[in-house]
């Protein structure tokens, strides 16, 4: 994905650290085709928020007419460069705040997920009836045992998560 230069960013938005929200400022002419673009655009949205919401949950930007994420756009103003990967601490993806995103790999943004059906690393396994407990770390599957209960499959997940990922385990 092409990214725009920081320069260019600061130009279009003014960042409020507090609450993680884009608006837009006043942009300069050289950023349009011609003085009837950069009147239309400044008329109409000069001063405003910034951002939609996508139907997953990301707030997408669209400047010189090609999306882009807005928790990208907020990471990159703050601290100056794009990184390949940005996770939201606390999991919730219209949170942009400085606070909130960190540079990180893909397999840590990986275990920083919620669950998705039951406790978190506990599948029901037919043939055994059991609960399975497993972690995926480095693309690679770590069988963690059978268990009785859902809740005992849920906490070696949760002691195998804390040891391999650290501060980006999610465990709920």
């Amino acid at each position: 994905m092409k990214e725009l230069g920081i320069e260019f960013l600061v130009e279009c938005f003014d960042f409020d650290e507090s609450s993680g929200a884009l608006r837009w400022k006043y942009r300069p002419r050289h950023h349009f085709k011609n003085d009837r673009g950069h009147r239309c655009f400044n008329t109409k949205f000069a001063g405003r928020l910034t951002g939609s919401l996508r139907p997953d949950g990301y707030l997408d930007v669209f400047v010189s007419g090609k999306p882009f994420l807005a928790h990208r756009i907020a990471f990159a103003m703050t601290n100056g460069y794009w990184p390949k990967t940005i996770d939201h601490a606390n999991g919730i993806k219209p949170d942009n705040r400085p606070t909130n995103l960190r540079a990180c790999s893909m397999v840590d943004n990986m275990a920083n997920q919620g669950a998705r059906r039951h406790l978190k690393g506990a599948y029901w396994h037919v043939r055994t009836g059991k609960w399975q407990s497993s972690i995926c770390r480095n693309y690679k599957q770590i069988f963690l045992g059978f268990f009785d209960t859902e809740e005992a499959a849920h906490q070696a997940y949760c002691d195998a998560a804390k040891k391999l990922a650290g501060e980006f385990s999610k465990i709920a």
